[in-house]
């Protein structure tokens, strides 16, 4: 089950070009609670979406401990 995914404060993206290749990146951060995503300790989950020209796109789904105000996007 994932937490709901809703625009946040803390979403950041970013352009690069990289190997001869357009690549984007963009983050967004979401507070849950250790009981919405079966994971003790849990204060913030995150969704990085990867684009990268002429590869399929990379969803990675990343937990942390660190409370919002701590660690944001």
């Amino acid at each position: 089950m994932s937490p709901p995914w809703k625009a946040t404060p803390t979403e950041y993206r970013t352009f690069e070009y990289e190997k001869g290749h357009n690549v984007s990146r963009s983050i967004r951060t979401q507070a849950v609670g250790p009981e919405q995503v079966c994971f003790p300790l849990a204060a913030q989950a995150a969704r990085l979406l990867r684009q990268t020209e002429g590869r399929k796109d990379e969803n990675i789904c990343l937990i942390t401990s660190a409370e919002p105000p701590k660690l944001d996007a």
